[in-house]
């Protein structure tokens, strides 16, 4: 099947969903086709393509049934788009009433483009002197408020990463974790494996006045350390300086139980003598995207 005719399927069973119109098995069958035909088709990495925040947008429009998202920088008069995804007629309109008001969002909660209804949520973050919002709409009554708001999360912290003191380091490194997941998973096959985020909170109280080499020093002796715990057979990958994924081979089994993963007297991270306190999270991987991972990681954050 063309790339033409699955987005035309893919609108259609979408517009029989809105419209209340649909049959639960013809849909599911109709589904069960689309994904039969991407599994046949040549793979690729769509994380090459565009930037985190543009994947982010795209994957959130995608599984949440969104018309279009949208970041904002509301810092100035002057309309600025960080990234959006989604409708590009929806975008026009949208660039027109921002053109009069920049902020005419911020007491709706639906609203009416080209004879269609949408429903429009929106955050926004302060910080420092800039004022940044992230805006979706759709028409879909499947829409979880919810799901847009740990959407909010994983944006905001990436947009506080880039106002640090090394702004390209931090979303460097943040963008180039989500490459190296997303490809050790499809290289790998991984498909039923269970990921555990390691957390050292306390790691900037303890080195608060820190240069970049001795950042990666630390970031290298933690990884060091889980490879020892988990027997080499896991691949590590830094989220942040105080946060680490590890994600086990298919068939591997811990030889800790997370409650031995959580308990100091077991399991102990140290940097030149300096206990680095953590906490271990465990999650479950079933053939999730990256998004989804990134999603159930920013529920733990919450």
């Amino acid at each position: 099947m063309k790339k033409e005719e699955l987005l035309a399927e893919l609108e259609e069973i979408k517009n029989s969903i809105i419209n209340k119109s649909f049959n639960l098995k013809q849909v599911e069958s109709s589904l069960l086709g689309i994904e039969e035909s991407l599994n046949k088709a040549p793979r690729f990495h769509s994380v090459y393509k565009y930037n985190i925040l543009k994947n982010l947008l795209i994957t959130f429009n995608l599984t949440y049934l969104s018309d279009i998202t949208l970041i904002l920088d509301l810092s100035s008069d002057i309309l600025n788009i960080l990234s959006y995804a989604g409708d590009e007629i929806l975008l026009n309109e949208f660039r027109v009433l921002m053109e009069s008001d920049n902020q005419f969002f911020k007491n709706m909660n639906s609203i009416k483009i080209k004879n269609s209804s949408y429903d429009l949520i929106y955050e926004s973050l302060n910080l420092n002197d800039n004022v940044y919002a992230i805006l979706s709409m759709t028409e879909s009554k499947l829409f979880k408020p919810e799901k847009f708001h740990v959407l909010c999360n994983m944006i905001f912290d990436i947009i506080r990463y880039s106002h640090a003191s090394d702004e390209t380091i931090f979303r460097d490194l943040f963008e180039q974790t989500v490459i190296d997941i997303n490809n050790y998973i499809d290289d790998n096959q991984i498909t039923d494996s269970e990921l555990f985020l390691f957390k050292f909170n306390k790691i900037y109280d303890s080195f608060h006045t820190m240069d970049l080499g001795i950042i990666l020093d630390i970031s290298e002796s933690i990884k060091e350390q889980l490879k020892i715990i988990f027997k080499q057979r896991v691949a590590i990958f830094r989220f942040s300086l105080s946060e680490y994924i590890v994600i086990p081979e298919n068939d591997y089994m811990p030889e800790y139980t997370i409650s031995d993963l959580n308990n100091a007297n077991e399991i102990n991270f140290k940097y030149k003598g300096v206990v680095l306190k953590h906490s271990c999270t465990k999650i479950s991987f079933d053939n999730q995207s990256i998004y989804n991972i990134f999603e159930n990681i920013y529920g733990i954050k919450k």
